[in-house]
């Protein structure tokens, strides 16, 4: 992988039994390029329940997770060597190399990649790349996380599923556009704002397949206009879901909007 610096980078490895008994496998780690840190351990079940250990009976598989970070630029490689308690002779050694960088974002030759409410602004204002992908969480954002980037007109920002996180305070807002057209905000998870998204005196906008819930508002348009809203599942927000002012001409399809305290307002 290739990231910034003073990210993490992760990697995870699925191990299967492919024996006829069942095997306990332990693993070993070697820093071979010193990296600031490295960790791994095995994911039980899937669940985040972080073992050193993994039993498996014949057939049975369990994902391996290893976080590499540092802050200086350069590449780094670690060895990862599993095996079997009760026979080390079964094993099977991976080389990981991670290249650092530094910026605040990188462009993977058809997107940006970004981590960081300052990074993916920053990637949506260079006109380089139309496409802007988070690659991670986003949590404890006190402000406006994605601020009305100057040239986010024509752009497509995809969460991919990441959550951008918001600590609830006044004005608020995971993402900000104002004054652009054609828009595009979708596969986002976003909670604990003043509004969710809110949208100022746009067209063509585009809110699709996000989770909006845990807000005061959800989605807030003043003069959205010819845009839509599609797909989306919007919940638990205290005031509307969906609050439209002076707003014309929008198509709202296929949203699941419940437990707010409005449905909908415009």
């Amino acid at each position: 992988q290739t990231v910034l610096t003073g990210t993490y980078a992760i990697y995870r490895f699925t191990l299967t039994n492919t024996g006829n008994v069942k095997e306990t496998y332990l693993y070993s780690i070697t820093n071979l390029d010193d990296a600031d840190y490295v960790y791994g351990y095995f994911d039980y079940m899937g669940a985040g329940i972080e073992l050193n250990y993994a039993e498996l009976n014949p057939g049975e598989s369990e994902d391996f997770v290893l976080y590499v970070r540092d802050p200086v630029a350069g590449n780094y490689t670690v060895k990862v060597v599993i095996f079997s308690s009760s026979r080390p002779s079964v094993n099977k050694t991976v080389y990981v190399k991670t290249e650092f960088v530094g910026g605040e974002y990188l462009d993977n030759g058809t997107a940006f990649i970004c981590y960081s409410c300052e990074g993916c602004t920053a990637a949506l204002n260079n006109n380089t790349r139309s496409l802007v992908v988070l690659d991670r969480n986003i949590v404890d954002v006190s402000d406006v996380c994605i601020n009305d980037p100057e040239n986010m007109s024509n752009k497509i920002f995809d969460c991919e599923g990441h959550e951008i996180v918001g600590v609830g305070t006044e004005d608020s807002a995971a993402v900000f556009v104002n004054g652009k057209e054609n828009v595009t905000l979708r596969n986002c998870v976003i909670r604990g704002f003043d509004q969710g998204i809110l949208v100022n005196n746009s067209i063509l906008m585009n809110i699709s397949n996000n989770t909006i819930r845990e807000n005061f508002y959800g989605i807030y348009g003043y003069g959205l206009n010819e845009s839509r809203i599609d797909s989306n599942r919007i919940s638990y927000n205290d005031m509307s879901g969906v609050h439209l002012n002076n707003s014309h001409e929008n198509i709202l399809t296929n949203n699941s909007v419940c437990y707010n305290d409005r449905v909908a307002e415009g």
